[in-house]
Formats: structure tokens, C-alpha cells, sequence
């Protein structure tokens, strides 16, 4: 059978060993990507909180204002 992963063999409706092994390599990566782009996002969020600290923004009840836009003449 011909699929994203190339060919995969099947005697008997029983996979190859080949074909066994190619499955699992493409769990392992798919979960590892998986990881990868949920670790992300919790990255970035992270950033975010340690930029609003040092800003001066406290954690549960501060609020952080600009006196103009946020856009680079502005901030230049």
C-alpha cells in the first residue's frame, strides 16, 4: 500500500516488519511534534509575563499604559 510514509507491506493483512517500524517512527515524531507546538505556546505566554514584569506591570491587579501608539515612530 502506497501512503504519505512510502511504501507499506502487508502479507496476510499483517504488517511487515518494515511497515511496523515505519508506523512507530511516525508516532514517535507526530507525538514529539505534538509536544513541541504545546510547549510553544506556553513559551510565548511565559515571555510574555516576564516582559510585563519588568515593565512594572504586578501580577493580579496591575495595568500597563501607553501614552501613544505602540507603533515604531512612536517608540523610536
Amino acid at each position: 500500500m502506497e501512503t504519505r510514509l512510502r511504501l507499506l507491506t502487508f502479507k496476510d493483512g499483517a504488517p511487515s516488519h518494515e511497515t511496523v517500524k515505519k508506523v512507530y517512527d511516525n508516532l514517535d515524531f507526530t507525538r514529539a511534534l505534538n509536544a513541541y507546538m504545546n510547549g510553544y505556546q506556553l513559551t510565548s505566554l511565559k515571555a510574555m509575563h516576564n516582559g510585563l514584569l519588568a515593565a512594572g506591570v504586578e501580577d493580579n491587579g496591575g495595568v500597563l499604559l501607553f501614552s501613544g501608539l505602540m507603533d515604531s515612530q512612536s517608540c523610536s
